[in-house]
């Protein structure tokens, strides 16, 4: 820790001395010089990099209404894990004729505060013009899940009397390794 401490110490003083020797150099060399000095002041300490291997993470949640009401779904997270969302997408399915999504939502808890996230709309389902197999979206997030949470999905829709819609959730990111008892 000491080496790592005097090698940073050592980068500092050499950017705080870079102007002076700069000024004495060509210019094209110069600016180059500058360049990388202002990244070197830049750049996070070695320790602050995080070297935590994080696997793949993938999964999906259905939800499945009633004709003429909204839908809901959940999906378990495991229990010795911190789940990182990078990626969700919806698929719904079984819109009738006029259907309108007008809510695609999912909720995480993070810290143990429970938030509600909302997806981009598809324009065609939310003006009940989706086609017939249905409609699809999907947008990049960052979200952090607790471990031995859920994540919870919802559609609402105005529907037909005779459509249930039914949507489903696929999400994708990573999961860190187990986490000690």
């Amino acid at each position: 820790m000491n080496l790592l401490c005097r090698l940073q110490n050592a980068a500092a003083r050499s950017v705080r001395g870079a102007p002076k020797r700069i000024k004495k150099m060509p210019s094209a060399i110069g600016a180059v010089a500058l360049a990388l000095a202002s990244f070197l002041a830049w750049a996070p300490p070695a320790a602050a990099i995080d070297t935590t291997s994080y696997v793949p993470f993938a999964a999906k949640a259905i939800c499945t209404n009633v004709p003429g009401s909204s839908c809901a779904g959940s999906l378990a997270l495991p229990t010795d894990r911190q789940t990182v969302l990078e990626y969700v997408s919806v698929t719904c399915n079984n819109l009738g004729l006029g259907a309108r999504l007008f809510s695609l939502a999912f909720g995480v808890t993070t810290e143990g505060v429970q938030t509600v996230h909302y997806v981009q709309l598809p324009v065609a389902a939310s003006i009940g013009a989706a086609p017939p197999p249905g409609a699809v979206t999907g947008q990049v997030v960052r979200l952090y899940a607790d471990p031995n949470s859920e994540i919870t999905v919802t559609a609402n829709a105005f529907a037909a009397p005779a459509s249930p819609i039914s949507c489903t959730f696929f999400f994708s990111g990573q999961q860190s390794p187990a986490l000690p008892p």
